[in-house]
C-alpha cells in the first residue's frame, strides 16, 4: 500500500500574467450611515454571488432568481427568494434581496440567479431606503456583469 506522499500528482497549473481566472470579481467598500461598508462580487457562469457587509462577515446566505427565465406577457416578472442560512422571515431582507435579483436580471443579459451573502445590521425598516439606495448605487458603478 502506497502512501499519499509516494504518489505522482500533476505539475500546477501556472498562469501566464495576461491570462483571466475564469471567475471574474469586484470590490468596492464605502461609508454608508457612517458604517464601514464592503461589496464583493463574483460572476460565474450561472449564478452572481454578491457579499454586503457591515460586520466582515457573511450574514444571511440567501438565494433568488427569477422563476421562469421570463416576464409575463404582462410585463411582469416573478422571483424566487430563498434564505438558506441566517435571519429567516426577516421582510427587510427579503425586500432587499427581491430588488437586487430584480435589478441583477434586468441588467445581466445571461438572466443568472443570485446568491447574496448579506450583514447590515445597521439597517433598519426606518433606514433602510437611504442604505438600499447607497448599496445599489455602489454595486451599479462598479458591476462586473
Amino acid at each position: 500500500m502506497s502512501s499519499l506522499l509516494e504518489e505522482s500528482f500533476p505539475p500546477p497549473v501556472v498562469r501566464a500574467p495576461g491570462d483571466s481566472f475564469p471567475v471574474r470579481t469586484g470590490q468596492v467598500a464605502a461609508e454608508i450611515d457612517g458604517v464601514h461598508t464592503e461589496i464583493v462580487m463574483n460572476l460565474y457562469a450561472e449564478q452572481i454571488f454578491i457579499v454586503i457587509s457591515q460586520t466582515q462577515k457573511l450574514g444571511s446566505l440567501i438565494s433568488a432568481s427569477r422563476v421562469g427565465g421570463q416576464m409575463t406577457q404582462s410585463g411582469v416578472s416573478n422571483y424566487s427568494i430563498n434564505t438558506l442560512l441566517g435571519k429567516r422571515d426577516d421582510p427587510v431582507l427579503d425586500i432587499f434581496a427581491r430588488q437586487l435579483v430584480q435589478y441583477v436580471s434586468n441588467t445581466d443579459r445571461m438572466a443568472r440567479s443570485l446568491l447574496l451573502a448579506i450583514s447590515l445590521p445597521s439597517m433598519t425598516a426606518e433606514n433602510m431606503r437611504p442604505t438600499f439606495h447607497a448599496v445599489m448605487n455602489l454595486i451599479s458603478e462598479n458591476k462586473i456583469w
